[in-house]
């Protein structure tokens, strides 16, 4: 049996030889918790995500089934058949970003910022982006695997009306190779790279898409607020540069 502690989201982990359990320690880690096991019930309506569910029950803890870690060179091409899946689906409705979930939370952020929400409506009205489900956050620590079958996990940042593209963005973003410390500075160092391989629309919302999700699953206090309107200023800059 091994345990460890995440004292930065307050849970006790314990595996054993074929089990894995996750305890909350506060009641910030047990609300989350529920969260979680609410999204879940989304996930299992969803035709394709619901096939990377791990065997899980819920009862003031969480009791899975043991996995194992994503093995990279193993599933080398594992990012290319996990894009196929989506890319096989008929063609989703078509939603402006400015009207998506996601920009209501810049709307929130830029409130007293009027100069940066400007540029940024600007550029964002003009996109529209085909609305699809999305893990959330989708890279190689939350993928577990057994007997050739991939599970994925934390699923807090489950969302219905977004895209499957930022999916595969963060996943490239978060990848050991790609990762420079954070990850706007990682999107910006890949961005000819990430344009070169999916729509450029989703390549340029994906950094508006990915403060949204932060402002919802971390704690929005001054600090987050600051940090998240300098990487507006960034990226307002970044992108009239890209698309003189």
């Amino acid at each position: 049996m091994n345990f460890f502690f995440k004292l930065n989201t307050g849970y006790l982990f314990i595996s054993t030889a074929k089990k894995f359990y996750k305890i909350p320690l506060n009641f910030n880690a047990y609300r989350n918790l529920l969260i979680e096991k609410k999204k879940i019930t989304k996930v299992k309506k969803n035709k394709i995500f619901k096939h990377f569910l791990a065997d899980e029950s819920f009862f003031l803890i969480k009791k899975s089934n043991r996995y194992y870690n994503f093995d990279f060179k193993k599933n080398y091409f594992f990012l290319k058949e996990f894009e196929n899946l989506f890319k096989l689906k008929a063609r989703r409705k078509k939603l402006k970003v400015t009207k998506t979930f996601f920009f209501k939370n810049i709307d929130l952020l830029l409130k007293y910022e009027p100069f940066i929400y400007k540029n940024i409506y600007k550029f964002a009205s003009k996109i529209y982006i085909h609305k699809s489900s999305c893990h959330g956050d989708f890279y190689y620590k939350n993928i577990l695997e057994s007997d050739n079958k991939k599970i994925l996990i934390d699923w807090n940042n489950f969302q219905v009306d977004a895209s499957y593209y930022y999916d595969f963005i963060n996943y490239i973003i978060f990848s050991k190779k790609n990762y420079f410390g954070n990850w706007y500075k990682s999107w910006s160092k890949n961005y000819e790279y990430l344009t070169n391989r999916y729509p450029k629309v989703y390549v340029e919302t994906y950094v508006l898409w990915k403060i949204s999700t932060e402002m919802n699953s971390q704690k929005f206090d001054s600090r987050l607020k600051n940090k998240m309107i300098n990487i507006l200023k960034d990226y307002t800059n970044f992108i009239n540069r890209r698309n003189k």
